[in-house]
């Protein structure tokens, strides 16, 4: 490749400008980030501080951590097309030390969207290198994706590969070399948010709020099984560097994540793992005061200077562009009237789309109530839109994705005036929920007085371009002195203030750097300090640590909010949310069906006070709901009936989400919101037809599943489909039926057009079946059918069923089985990340014996269940298409609760170290038993039912001379799981790795199994 400049380092600049003008299709880095890029190369680890203004391109740390990836790819390779000069800088930088993950968190799940979707965009653009025209542009990328493919694929250790190898590995087998994942809690159940947790040598960027990574990081992570926890847990608090933006939202999150490198070292006492331990970067417009209390070092800022902008025009132009002031004092009654009438007047002026911010929702319904008023029936439904925190997240998430083409408010907030005249949106009426939320471009700015950082957040949605002249601003000020909403009496006094004293250009982003507003009062006495005892409670994620806190009623049970939150004051809101679903008249039919299709957590509408979730209680008196209440053990969740019976009810408890029919009239006026308060039945009516007229909401956010239903009477053709569909299913033998290949959606047209309508993968995909059934009478009767996609099998499933549409048993033991190929792939991973050859050998020796417990006759049989013709070795997986009819064998079994890792621990145990060729034996014991996650840190079964008397009597009488072995592993078991020895192998395991260091090991060897069995071995 040739280049003009002349020193490496200049080399590396314009390398680094060429691959951000190829990633952004013309876009030019920003001085600052390419400085920032420099410091990150050149000193193997990220600065701690950005300090940088809304809109100046904080979202270059996605560029930055891809580009600096590929270089620690590339560094390892020896014919890369570079000048030979920039190749030895490469070489001589320490690269490796560079954390493949980046988790990027702010504290408003708009941004988060936002960070989401320009991971994903540029995720995509590298991995889809091959459609590239040959041109520099598709040179510049190629070499991107080579690098981080070097970095990633283990197998390349197999022997040494050229450039021109890989980059047809990355252009003609299109291999996935980076990838974004944004990361939800709630009851969501898609496959494909969980398959970064199996890729611990890739590229990603993860986006989140604080509540999301930061419980991932604490093994708590909200809306993740027990059995994942530890896994998440590891990959971020090593090989991970976490971005915390506007840390002055976060500061509580930002102190607890740089604890977490010092408590691990206090912890283990043994040698650290050789990959980087996590990383902390705080970003902040205004690094000053408590926002950067921790960082005295100079030298670890980086961030926007003045001289930038003789250089940077454009960046200039976002951040100094006017946004004159005016500030209005107004009576508290008549707020909504006048900030309604000046949105109107700005309107007209400015043209476009304008925003008005309010500090409650109540007063945002009301906003939103004189304006339609105002506009009169001819405006159009779009032209008035509202963005509050208690509207569920799909009608959110048209504001940040384009999830429908013909709707595209995404581009109209943006100010693409084609989508604003398409739309016909002229407001935005939002909370607090979108101040530092989605890229938005607004031509002007209504606010009720916020504290000056919130002002600045929201002013930073206003001609966030710079391409109008002025991006007005009016400010409402109650003149009465009463405070209404979330904030205190001195942030707004002491913002009242701030704003007076702001230059004639009024609220720009540079104003707020060289004249920074004061810091809002932290809403807790003080932070508190994470300890080393505090992580090891948390890390017991096989048992229930709060149990003795999570009785029904208030307040909200004892979790890490206190390591995470700021404000405190939501422990006492009850964490309970509202699903409205189409469901069978028959109870048990609706229970069954909800067992089966959880709520995804698009679907919910968040429950925002206890008086709200008392007048919900007292509006579906009468009428039928549901509690869906996540189940920590393995067979997920439970679903209790509410049927109006005082007595029998159960009553709602915290993490409950509450399922109600498609006629409840709980909804807000003029926001799809809950409002079980309002008594205006007709308007609810409205609104409920509204929010139900696309068809259930799961079906359009679910990609793994589909819920389809027919009516016989006003259906018929859909109904004779589904019902043909649920008899060739039903009446299939499940003992005969070996390879089964999924449904032929050809061959039904109008199940074919319900599919496409739903969200549900099913082009290049095979279709299952998993439940159907008939509700009601024949003459009146409706047909349901639940689908799955071929590509919705999770990570622990996979451990054990075989995806339905790979073919042949899979062997336990022998060339090319399951334990010898995870041992191989566990392998490979230890050694890719730099580990000692004796834990390389470990981890090894743990994948080779991790499934031993599969040998269990019991557990064979399962397995072979209806696969005729199987060869006598012991098997490794079955093949299972319904998780309810293995679940029935199971039972059938007695092996309900019994878990085969815990038995292969024992086979472990059971060995001499020579035998299982361990150097470290109780780490190999310790892997293999808790290789599904559980067993952190008790089995709940002892050694009887482990092994049982039986079992031992049926090998005794099928093996003769041969069964002292299974009376090794039975004594085994008995000294491990009777007389308490687990629990010390835990406890040393955990001083000599770390408790984040062991979990990462174990990482590893999950890791490596569900990506055996995700390729069908």
């Amino acid at each position: 490749m040739e280049m003009n400049a002349t020193t490496p380092n200049e080399m590396l600049v314009e390398l680094y400008d060429l691959f951000v003008e190829s990633l952004h299709q013309g876009r030019k880095p920003y001085l600052w980030q390419t400085r920032l890029m420099r410091e990150v190369v050149n000193n193997g680890q990220w600065m701690k501080l950005i300090s940088a203004p809304t809109g100046s391109g904080k979202t270059a740390v996605i560029d930055v951590h891809l580009f600096v990836n590929a270089l620690a790819g590339l560094a390892a390779l020896d014919d890369i097309p570079l000048p030979k000069e920039l190749n030895h800088l490469l070489k001589s930088l320490s690269l490796d030390a560079v954390p493949r993950r980046m988790a990027v968190t702010v504290n408003r799940r708009g941004i988060v969207d936002d960070q989401y979707l320009e991971a994903s965009a540029a995720c995509a653009r590298i991995n889809d290198v091959a459609s590239l025209d040959d041109d520099t542009e598709s040179e510049i990328l190629k070499l991107i994706a080579v690098g981080l493919y070097a970095r990633q694929y283990s197998e390349l250790m197999d022997r040494q590969w050229t450039f021109d190898q890989l980059a047809f590995q990355c252009q003609e087998q299109g291999k996935v070399v980076c990838s974004a994942q944004r990361l939800r809690g709630g009851l969501d159940d898609k496959a494909d948010m969980r398959v970064w947790r199996y890729k611990p040598l890739e590229c990603q960027i993860l986006c989140g709020t604080p509540d999301m990574i930061g419980s991932r990081l604490l093994f708590s992570g909200y809306g993740v099984s027990d059995a994942a926890k530890p896994i998440e847990a590891a990959l971020l608090a090593y090989d991970a560097v976490i971005v915390v933006d506007e840390a002055q939202l976060s500061r509580q999150f930002a102190y607890t994540a740089q604890q977490i490198p010092r408590i691990e070292a206090c912890i283990r006492q043994g040698e650290p793992l050789p990959v980087s331990p996590l990383q902390v970067v705080v970003t902040t417009a205004t690094p000053s005061g408590e926002n950067i209390s921790n960082l005295q070092d100079e030298q670890s800022i980086c961030g926007v200077e003045e001289a930038d902008f003789k250089i940077d025009l454009e960046l200039r132009r976002r951040l100094r562009t006017p946004r004159p002031i005016q500030v209005l004092s107004v009576d508290d009654k008549q707020i909504a009237t006048c900030m309604a009438k000046e949105s109107i007047a700005l309107q007209e002026r400015l043209g476009g789309v304008v925003v008005c911010f309010v500090n409650t929702v109540p007063r945002a319904s009301e906003v939103v109530r004189r304006l339609r008023e105002a506009l009169g029936k001819d405006a159009g439904d779009n032209a008035v839109r509202a963005f509050v925190g208690p509207m569920r997240d799909y009608e959110r998430d048209q504001f940040v994705q384009r999830l429908d083409s013909t709707e595209p408010l995404y581009d109209a907030i943006r100010g693409d005036q084609s989508a604003i005249t398409q739309t016909g949106l002229k407001f935005v009426v939002a909370t607090q929920t979108l101040e530092a939320g989605i890229d938005a471009d607004f031509s002007g700015m209504i606010s009720e007085l916020a504290p000056a950082a919130s002002l600045v957040q929201r002013a930073g949605r206003v001609n966030r371009r710079g391409l109008r002249p002025e991006g007005p601003v009016v400010i409402c000020c109650q003149n009465s002195g009463k405070i209404r909403g979330p904030y205190m009496k001195e942030d707004l006094t002491a913002a009242q203030m701030w704003l007076e004293s702001l230059p004639v250009e009024g609220l720009t982003a540079w104003s707020s750097v060289l004249q920074p507003p004061a810091p809002a009062q932290l809403e807790r006495m003080v932070l508190q300090r994470l300890e080393w005892w505090d992580v090891e409670n948390l890390s017991h994620t096989s048992e229930d640590v709060f149990a003795e806190h999570r009785a029904a009623g208030r307040p909200y049970p004892a979790d890490v909010d206190l390591w995470l939150r700021d404000d405190l004051a939501d422990r006492v809101t009850p964490d309970v949310a509202v699903v409205i679903r189409t469901l069978p008249q028959d109870d048990y039919l609706a229970q069954r069906l909800l067992a089966t299709t959880p709520p995804d957590s698009r679907e919910l509408f968040p429950v925002t006070s206890y008086a709200m979730l008392d007048a919900l209680q007292n509006k579906l008196k009468g009428r039928r709901a549901f509690i869906m209440r996540t189940n920590s053990s393995e067979n997920g969740n439970a679903v209790h009936l509410l049927d109006g019976q005082a007595d029998s009810d159960p009553t709602l408890r915290s993490g409950d989400v509450l399922i109600v029919d498609d006629g409840a009239r709980v909804f807000s006026e003029g926001i799809p919101m809950l409002d079980p308060f309002s008594k205006d039945d007709k308007h609810s009516k409205k609104l409920q037809d509204e929010i139900t007229s696309p068809g259930d909401v799961f079906n359009k956010c679910q990609q793994s599943m589909a819920v389809l239903h027919a009516n016989r009477e006003k259906q018929p053709a859909l109904y004779e489909e589904l019902s043909e569909v649920l008899r060739a299913e039903t009446d299939t033998d499940e003992t005969v039926e070996a390879e089964y290949q999924g449904i032929d959606v050809s061959k039904y047209p109008n199940l074919q057009e319900a599919l496409n309508s739903c969200a549900i993968n099913n082009h290049g995909f095979r279709i299952a079946f998993v439940d159907g059934f008939i509700d009601g009478d024949s003459s009146d009767s409706s047909v349901f059918i639940v689908l799955q996609s071929s590509d919705a099998a999770d990570g622990d499933q996979l451990q054990e069923i075989r995806r339905f549409n790979r073919q042949g048993p899979v062997l336990l033991d022998g060339p090319g089985s399951h334990q010898e190929s995870v041992g191989s792939r566990a392998e490979l991973f230890a050694a890719k990340l730099g580990f000692d050859s004796r834990l390389v050998a470990d981890i090894r020796t743990a994948g080779l014996h991790h499934d031993d417990g599969k040998k269990d006759p019991r557990f064979q049989t399962l397995l072979r269940y209806r696969m005729p013709n199987v060869p006598a070795e012991p098997l490794a997986k079955s093949m299972y298409r319904s998780s309810s009819w293995e679940r029935a064998k199971r039972i059938e079994l007695r092996l309900d609760g019994w878990r085969h890792e815990q038995r292969s621990a024992a086979e472990c145990w059971a060995l001499d170290s020579e035998s299982l060729q361990a150097h470290d034996k109780e780490l190999v014991t310790r892997l293999a038993g808790t290789s599904h996650g559980h067993g952190r840190s008790m089995f709940p079964m002892n050694a009887q039912q482990v092994i049982p008397d039986a079992i031992i009597q049926t090998v005794s009488e099928e093996n003769g001379d041969g069964s002292q072995t299974i009376h090794a592993i039975r004594s085994a078991a008995e000294e491990l799981f009777d007389a308490g020895y687990w629990q010390s192998i835990m406890e040393r395991t955990n001083e000599r790795y770390g408790l984040w260091g062991i979990a990462f090991l174990e990482t590893l060897l999950r890791a490596a199994d569900v990506t055996i069995s995700m390729e069908g071995r």
